[in-house]
């Protein structure tokens, strides 16, 4: 994996962690960023050289994971291993790209897959009292406060609104006809608060 000679191999965190926050500073790299960068790099150099008794071009992507492991039974979260893998991922094309190393070996490596998470949805009482905050006098304001309506009772996304005129609108059937994602139409019930705001707009 290295170009250097068996002699080089031997454990030179400090002087290669040193190399690469000279690299990002040289690059303007913001100084909290490459305070991140030691963090998580002092993390991964401690784990190497402590448990594998490894220094930084030693490494490939099965010592790696079993980093990458040491995170997740110490607590750490998805987020936050996959953090530390990206630094490492940064800190290995580093020294590709000095040639120091022929390969990156945490191109090898999968970073955890974070669990997706549904989104809060406003419950009808909250949804109420921010309506009641937007004033309905001027034809601005009563526009407004009829898109909100609508994008709450009819669960429309942001472009959709933008795309709504009045062809969209079935007042008999209380519904909207709505172009989505990948022009595709769907149609979205629509109750009678938006009727009503669309009715004063």
């Amino acid at each position: 994996m290295t170009k250097n000679s068996p002699i080089d191999l031997q454990p030179r965190w400090p002087a290669a962690l040193a190399g690469f926050d000279r690299a990002l500073a040289a690059r303007a790299v913001a100084e909290a960023t490459r305070r991140a960068y030691g963090s998580d790099l002092g993390r991964l150099a401690a784990f190497a050289h402590e448990v594998l008794g490894l220094g930084p071009y030693e490494l490939g992507p099965r010592e790696l994971r079993r980093f990458a492991q040491s995170l997740s039974e110490g607590g750490d979260s998805k987020a936050t291993v996959a953090r530390r893998l990206a630094a490492a991922r940064t800190f290995y094309r580093h020294l590709v790209e000095r040639g120091e190393l022929d390969a990156n070996p945490a191109d090898l490596v999968s970073s955890p897959k974070r669990g997706s998470r549904l989104p809060r949805v406003l419950k009808a009482t909250e949804a109420a009292a921010l309506l009641d905050r937007v004033p309905a006098t001027t034809p601005i304001e009563l526009r407004d406060r009829a898109l909100l309506e609508l994008a709450y009772g009819a669960g429309l996304r942001a472009q959709e609104i933008v795309d709504l005129d009045l062809t969209s609108l079935d007042a008999d059937a209380e519904q909207l006809r709505v172009e989505g994602k990948g022009g595709r139409s769907r149609v979205a019930p629509l109750g009678e608060p938006g009727w009503r705001a669309l009715e004063r707009y």
